[in-house]
């Protein structure tokens, strides 16, 4: 089995369209899709098990974009 290492935080959440002005949860798999990468190098932050996001600045960040504009940065 080949470990890949983490290189994103996703963090799935609810968006409000600029293209239909609807609410929309955007799932884990979703982001890595609308962002074009692969899920495998993600990690999923998740309230309820309440992480510390700030211990891992090693990653990069990635949140919906109510304008449907996914780049990493």
């Amino acid at each position: 089995m080949i470990m890949i290492k983490a290189k994103y935080l996703l963090f799935p959440g609810h968006v409000i369209s600029k293209n239909d002005g609807q609410e929309h949860f955007i799932t884990a798999s979703q982001l890595a899709h609308c962002y074009d990468i692969s899920i495998r190098e993600c990690i999923t932050y998740r309230e309820e098990l309440r992480p510390n996001p700030r211990e891992r600045d090693d990653l990069i960040w990635l949140f919906p974009d109510w304008s449907g504009r996914y780049e990493v940065l």
